[in-house]
């Protein structure tokens, strides 16, 4: 009998992750789940025809109910019933997931937690208030659901990586650069033919090659939600395109503040990617180009041909929320971090 795989995935990146292990163990049988189309940021349609052994499931509505909702208890009778061999999941801070994988943990399954963005690379500096209150909100929501027992020290991990006790082992795609804290088993995310994943992602995003009209010696930044006003941003971008001629393209996240995606839009020395389409599939059709973010999870691909920067130091003091952060490590080696624009070089 077939090794039976179910997973959640929430973002595209998750996506990914999860195609390229799929694409690793194609002779596996898998169950993914998906947010409905109304809670994806990612809106379009998607295609999957052509991956075999795969069915496609939806998760309940979104809910932010102090208990769980019929409908995700029912979703959780569902899953559990079904009881996969292997159970993958992105998200500790995602309740839900949480419920399944402890329920699915206590009938024999395998829980494998997959790495969602740089998040098990970087460290808060302190624990503040507001972190305690939302770290209490949690825990309380969990007990209140029977799923885990009260530890007080619990309330101080919260925000350290892979913290739950269910979890058999993590999946990282630079596990040398990761404090494994508490001695979880370990596997490194391995992407063996990045030409076999662009491809398969292409057909899933209904990939066409017009929405990247120029794919050669450019400049390629990718914002992320920050919560602040954007223009260090955006003085950062001006001075880059200030120093070089080639095409500068702006993929926004998902969550890029309107205003200011406005003001790139209205910026004729930007191109602004106005599309929904995961930034890692616009980054493997590019080459011989130079991709930038502050520490996007996007670049936890090493593209042969592309020059990977962080900005982060650069930025440091001139964005609150990135004080906040303890940056111990890059979580690759061939990320650069610059301090000074001068550094970045094609």
């Amino acid at each position: 009998m077939s090794t039976k795989i179910s997973a959640i995935v929430h973002t595209e990146y998750h996506l990914l992750l999860f195609i390229n292990y799929y694409l690793q163990n194609p002779d596996l049988e898998y169950t993914l789940y998906l947010l409905q189309p109304e809670d994806r940021r990612f809106k379009q349609e998607l295609n999957f025809e052509e991956l075999k052994n795969l069915c496609i499931g939806y998760l309940p509505p979104l809910s932010k109910a102090i208990y769980i909702t019929p409908a995700e208890e029912e979703f959780v009778v569902k899953i559990t019933h079904e009881k996969p061999d292997i159970f993958i999941f992105f998200q500790e801070m995602n309740l839900l997931s949480v419920i399944i994988s402890s329920k699915l943990k206590e009938k024999g399954s395998k829980v494998f937690l997959f790495q969602d963005g740089t998040k098990a690379y970087f460290e808060l500096k302190k624990f503040s208030f507001g972190l305690f209150k939302d770290n209490f909100r949690r825990r309380m929501f969990l007990l209140m659901n029977k799923v885990i027992k009260f530890k007080i020290y619990d309330y101080f991990n919260y925000y350290r990586y892979a913290n739950y006790d269910f979890i058999d082992a993590i999946f990282l795609t630079n596990p040398e650069m990761y404090d494994n804290w508490n001695n979880k088993q370990i596997y490194k995310i391995k992407f063996t033919n990045l030409d076999d994943l662009r491809v398969a992602l292409q057909n899933i995003f209904n990939w066409d090659s017009r929405i990247l009209p120029v794919s050669q010696n450019v400049i390629f930044y990718m914002t992320q939600p920050l919560h602040n006003d954007g223009n260090a941003e955006y003085e950062m971008l001006t001075d880059i395109a200030s120093r070089y001629s080639n095409t500068l393209y702006i993929k926004p996240h998902p969550l890029t503040n309107k205003k200011l995606l406005e003001r790139y839009q209205s910026d004729s020395r930007f191109n602004v990617i106005d599309s929904s389409i995961p930034a890692e599939l616009f980054l493997l059709n590019l080459s011989d180009s130079v991709v930038l973010s502050v520490n996007s999870t996007s670049q936890l691909i090493e593209y042969p041909t592309l020059k990977s920067y962080y900005v982060y130091q650069y930025l440091i003091g001139k964005i609150a929320r990135l004080k906040k952060l303890n940056f111990k490590a890059v979580p690759a080696k061939y990320i650069k971090v610059v301090t000074d624009i001068n550094e970045i070089t094609f």
